[in-house]
């Protein structure tokens, strides 16, 4: 779009310059840009229903996720080897304190 405003400056000057090359320059690569730009508007309307349907995608994998959080926490506890305290936090990072068992228990 910048290009484009630069484009409508050079045809602008041109038409009170009166200068006829000038013109026909800024004149076909403004057409070559409307074109491109045209082009783009079609595949944003359709990009933009794409990332529609993606956000709602990521959003149930996010659901599902949490999902499967809770039931592998509860299938740890079960089996005694989980606390709140060892489970990844939302940075990804194991809290310091973590239950520890022997080899033999496990």
């Amino acid at each position: 779009m910048d290009e484009l405003d630069d484009v409508l400056g050079r045809e602008r000057e041109a038409l009170l310059k009166a200068d006829m090359d000038g013109l026909a320059a800024a004149g076909a690569r403004k057409i070559e840009l409307l074109q491109s730009l045209s082009r783009f508007s079609t595949e944003l309307a359709t990009a933009t229903d794409r990332l529609q349907q993606l956000s709602e995608a990521n959003l149930a994998n996010g659901s599902l996720l949490a999902r499967r959080r809770m039931d592998l926490a509860w299938m740890l506890r079960q089996l005694g080897a989980s606390s709140r305290e060892t489970a990844y936090d939302a940075q990804g990072v194991i809290a310091e304190r973590a239950i520890t068992r022997l080899q033999a228990e496990a």
